[in-house]
């Protein structure tokens, strides 16, 4: 998750991330099989190239999407690069040397920029899932969504574990380091809230100061990560007591022996996304692309490699590799009900104050 962030009219700064699609959705619907990837003027073939983070990600990507049955029905060749930086993105389309035909990246980057970076899309969000279609727009198409969790240390707390935001703010009843991304969107802010009382349908608009006011009082105790490797090597050596993780992070940390356990009560829901580049030459391939992937079943079978949940409401319950997996899956439905999604909206119109106000405060 961690990414670039561009400023709303122009120069970029760092920081953030997620992605977005832009195409006609005939025909991709609630079946179970994967379309065949023709487009709306009967054309087949050509070559996209998706811009992605990389890593794990991107090797479920090629491991579900784009195999040899993609090529076989769609005729068209795939290249992928990473990572995604979104200010090379905006010079591609201001100078019209488009290298990237799609990225994968956030939702309020693409509300952000959309239709100017990011291309439109006509999408129906009754195809998708109750919990997720608010983020549904003009250039906003879901892939499948992870989560931000709380992790706690099982053997410093074996006793009185902690199970609320208020008791991650609580370095008197659960003391030790508190693990905390640099980057913003990881919902420490929210969780701040939370557990100074703000109630969960109260939270947007987020009130900065006195979120900032209540993470003050953890400033003392704080670790600080700037990748997600960092943060799974702090959860397997034990120098954490609570920490604010991805789902996919923990679980990696759980895999390779961390003593952690997760808290899905109020954990944080981001979107994955397909998103078009605005100005594609290529956008006749591009739509056949998403008229393939746009599918409940492979949704499902990225969501049985991978803790994500599919954003399709017509996808099937994951079938999970084992319970360890399963512990740390957004897909599980008792762990999507506690959950709740960041409000992308409310994050495009301020991500640039808050993005100044976080690295102020992870800084200092």
């Amino acid at each position: 998750m961690r990414k670039s962030l561009w400023k709303r009219k122009g120069g970029w700064s760092a920081v953030a991330g997620v992605a977005v699609a832009s195409v006609a959705l005939a025909a991709c619907g609630s079946s179970d099989d994967a379309g065949d990837g023709g487009s709306a003027t009967g054309k087949r073939g050509g070559k996209v190239t998706i811009a992605t983070y990389g890593g794990k990600t991107e090797d479920v990507m090629k491991a579900v999407y784009f195999t040899p049955e993609f090529k076989a029905r769609t005729g068209i060749s795939m290249s992928f690069d990473a990572p995604l930086d979104y200010a090379k993105l905006q010079t591609q389309v201001e100078s019209g040397n488009i290298q990237w035909d799609m990225t994968s990246g956030d939702p309020y980057m693409a509300i952000a920029q959309c239709g100017t970076v990011f291309a439109k899309i006509r999408s129906d969000p009754a195809m998708f899932k109750e919990k997720y279609r608010d983020v549904v727009g003009d250039c906003v198409l879901p892939r499948d969504a992870g989560s931000f969790i709380k992790a706690y240390n099982a053997k410093t707390f074996a006793d009185d574990p902690p199970s609320s935001w208020a008791d991650f703010f609580d370095v008197e009843k659960y003391p030790g380091k508190r693990a905390v991304p640099s980057f913003y969107y990881n919902g420490i802010i929210e969780g701040a809230l939370l557990a100074d009382g703000v109630a969960p349908e109260d939270l947007y608009p987020l009130d900065l100061d006195r979120a900032f006011k209540k993470m003050d009082s953890i400033r003392g105790d704080l670790l600080v990560y700037n990748t997600l490797a960092q943060s799974i090597q702090q959860q397997v050596s034990g120098d954490v007591a609570m920490g604010i993780y991805t789902d996919s992070a923990a679980w990696q940390a759980a895999d390779a022996g961390a003593t952690i356990e997760p808290i899905w009560d109020q954990a944080f829901i981001y979107i994955n996304l397909w998103t078009v580049t605005e100005g594609t030459p290529n956008r006749a391939a591009v739509d056949q692309v998403i008229n393939y992937v746009l599918n409940p079943r492979l949704q499902t079978e990225a969501a049985e490699m991978w803790p994500v949940s599919p954003a399709l409401k017509d996808a099937k319950q994951p079938r999970y590799p084992n319970e360890l997996f399963k512990k740390y899956s957004l897909a599980v439905p008792e762990h999507e009900e506690v959950a709740i999604p960041f409000d992308q909206q409310w994050y495009a119109d301020n991500y640039e104050e808050l993005n100044q106000r976080f690295t102020a405060w992870i800084s200092g």
